[in-house]
């Protein structure tokens, strides 16, 4: 530090002693320390004054620094991605046994109760059924909970023909999935078959 740094940080020093300031001596963090040569360096501020200044604009914006401490906790201490992706893992894992423990009481009700399939209560035009024929091969390739959208995608990139919007699309595919769930099985009997 020059002599002239020097004096003049003495008297700035002497000054705020004069009006009640308090010397104290500090040793910053690698970040504190970089924000506060940025602060010197753009306001040409000695380090005990921007590290004052720093505390004065930190006083009177007390509240929004103390939500900013809160959210970066809550981001950092309770949001841990490994955590989350666990969590998220579990909850498909914990859907996935829902959905086949609800199919499996689906197909016993049926079986008591007789009924026919569902393919048979309805008509479906060849296009219709085309269309119900791809998207249970698809559903059999990919899982049920493949996008509906990745779905329609596929079927136009594959000219399969589908003369309806994504939305349309996605409608028929979800009022028609028990009749996609039977197709699903039948082509699994006759792979199991061969």
């Amino acid at each position: 530090m020059s002599e002239q740094e020097a004096n003049r940080t003495a008297k700035w020093r002497e000054r705020q002693v004069e009006k009640g300031g308090k010397p104290i001596g500090i040793t910053l963090t690698p970040e504190a320390k970089l924000a506060l040569e940025s602060i010197q360096h753009q306001f040409n501020w000695s380090q005990r004054e921007a590290v004052s200044r720093a505390l004065e604009f930190a006083s009177k914006f007390r509240e929004q620094l103390f939500a900013l401490s809160l959210s970066r906790e809550v981001l950092f201490d309770t949001l841990n991605p490994k955590e989350i992706k666990a969590r998220i893992e579990a909850l498909e894992r914990r859907l996935e046994e829902f959905e086949r423990s609800n199919w499996d009481l689906r197909e016993k009700l049926d079986q008591v109760a007789g009924q026919d399939s569902p393919a048979d209560k309805r008509k479906f035009t060849d296009e219709q059924k085309r269309l119900l024929d791809f998207t249970a091969k698809q559903i059999l390739r990919y899982g049920e909970n493949v996008s509906r959208y990745k779905l329609f995608d596929l079927a136009r990139q594959l000219e399969v023909p589908v003369h309806m919007s994504s939305y349309e699309y996605e409608n028929f595919v979800t009022s028609n999935l028990d009749v996609i769930r039977e197709m699903v099985r039948g082509i699994q009997a006759q792979q199991s078959s061969l």
